[in-house]
């Protein structure tokens, strides 16, 4: 399904009134979906410019701290849309910068921050008028973002320019740009508020013959600067990032695709050339001391008859005894159980686990779809 921009359609459409809570989740998580005309109501109505409807290409969505209101960045529109939770009705649109990627929310719930991945900015939003109040610089092509935990700094992964900026929202001035490697797009804030972690798509340069290494950037925010880069071996494309409550460990899950680059393509017919799954890691708490690193483990999502593709979205309940994981090329989502999950980390021998496609079935409980497969 998908959403027709309101400025091109004279129809006011309304949402089901029962939403899925799976769907709404799935989609909060990251997967790629799509409303329809149909489905979406719109506030008030707009002069139709052309008989084709144009479609917005929903990128990223957050709840409002209070529930009230669910924010959509719309993509295809260079928008972002206010829906009203109770009604399902659209109820607010701001025109943002080109290619939003994603949003942000300040600490108090009253400003949005929006990327705005082709013009190099972000869109600081109203969350009560849905006026833009001023437009941020940041480096090339901005992708995800998120606040301190005081609401005085944003951080931006720039996903071209492979850097962090560091913007200062009293003045809207960058006080200064932070390495990453390579392609970061990811940007989750840590429950304490202490850290940033980005995590970034592409693995470091390396040799063709040697197996990929992803980094998971950390940045402390009491004076934003990087104080780890924690490696992680024989994967790409890291994505969202999860935190599980203080009482679970407050590990980090993140979903990555781990290609099997080094394997003769002769294979590529029996399969498994690329198994999907996600990182597991303990981080260092504070400052990292001399040779002391955050331990990282390797799980895979994918079953021995099954695979999960396109790991994208991840979260952790409040009570940290299930983890989610979308996988969007599959139209899914992964209920973990967190226990199940420990347990296995802790009994298996962990050099062995980024290659055992049995390992799933030991802590994944259910396989939720979010939309028909067509076969």
């Amino acid at each position: 399904m998908t959403i027709q921009d309101p400025a091109n359609s004279t129809t006011s459409t309304r949402l089901p009134r029962a939403l899925s809570t799976t769907v709404l989740l799935a989609f909060a998580l990251g997967a790629a979906w799509r409303f329809s005309a149909p489905d979406v109501a719109v506030a008030k109505t707009f002069p139709t410019s052309s008989s084709e409807p144009r479609y917005l290409t929903p990128a990223d969505l957050r709840l409002s701290p209070d529930g009230r209101r669910l924010y959509i960045v719309c993509e295809g529109s260079n928008s972002v849309l206010a829906v009203d939770t109770r009604t399902a009705r659209v109820v607010a649109r701001a025109q943002v910068g080109s290619k939003p990627k994603a949003l942000a929310i300040s600490p108090d719930g009253k400003t949005l921050y929006a990327s705005n991945e082709w013009s190099d900015t972000v869109s600081e939003i109203d969350a009560a008028t849905f006026q833009i109040k001023r437009t941020l610089k940041t480096g090339w092509g901005p992708v995800g973002l998120a606040t301190d935990a005081a609401g005085k700094t944003l951080y931006v992964a720039n996903g071209i320019s492979n850097s962090v900026s560091v913007i200062d929202l009293a003045t809207g001035k960058e006080l200064k740009r932070l390495a990453a490697f390579r392609s970061p797009h990811y940007v989750t804030a840590s429950r304490d508020g202490r850290r940033i972690y980005v995590s970034n798509l592409l693995p470091h340069l390396g040799p063709y013959d040697g197996p990929p290494v992803s980094e998971l950037t950390v940045i402390a925010t009491s004076d934003q600067t990087v104080t780890e880069r924690i490696l992680i071996p024989g994967v790409i494309e890291l994505r969202y990032i999860a935190e599980a409550p203080p009482a679970q460990g407050g590990y980090l899950i993140v979903p990555f695709l781990r290609p099997k680059n080094l394997d003769p393509l002769i294979r590529v017919e029996q399969g498994w050339v690329v198994t999907h799954g996600m990182a597991v890691v303990r981080p260092v708490r504070g400052r990292v001391p001399f040779r002391q690193r955050s331990s990282v483990a390797q799980v895979l999502l994918d079953d021995i008859d099954a695979y999960f593709a396109d790991g994208f979205g991840a979260a952790v309940t409040p009570n940290g005894r299930l983890a989610l994981v979308t996988a969007s090329g599959a139209n899914l989502v992964s209920v973990i159980d967190t226990a199940r999950l420990d347990r296995l980390l802790r009994q298996a021998p962990a050099d062995g686990l980024p290659d055992r496609l049995d390992a799933a079935r030991k802590f994944v409980v259910r396989r939720l779809p979010t939309s028909k497969m067509i076969r």
